[in-house]
């Protein structure tokens, strides 16, 4: 029998076979993005006069939401990655007292901070 439907494989050509067959298509979830924690900690970090915990800009995850761990994962990740973004082009310093200990976010305010290290 298999020899059979190998023939008919190549009688009819596969782009025909192609067209029978079920095509698995996942969904994709609603996942917080890093363009939106970017704006939404430049927002708050604007207003901030003294350092603050990494939670505290966390996005709000709607109460029917919380048991999804990949969207609250999603939510942590992505406030994360924005965190490092700011800290790369010096709008914020990260500080962290002790390994797995809570991070702190603070504006950067010195001059120095603003522009590259000169080499004198």
């Amino acid at each position: 029998m298999a020899l059979m439907e190998a023939c008919l494989t190549v009688l009819r050509g596969r782009d025909e076979l192609a067209a029978e067959e079920a095509i698995y298509r996942p969904a994709i979830p609603y996942l917080f993005g890093i363009p939106e924690a970017l704006i939404r900690m430049r927002a708050r970090v604007a207003n901030m006069s003294e350092p603050r915990a990494l939670e505290d800009f966390l996005r709000d995850v709607p109460s029917g939401k919380r048991g999804e761990t990949v969207l609250v994962r999603s939510a942590v990740a992505s406030t994360f990655l924005a965190a490092l973004e700011l800290c790369r082009g010096a709008v914020v310093e990260l500080n962290q007292g002790e390994g797995f200990g809570a991070i702190s976010v603070a504006r950067v305010t010195s001059v120095a901070a603003s522009g590259p290290v000169q080499a004198g």
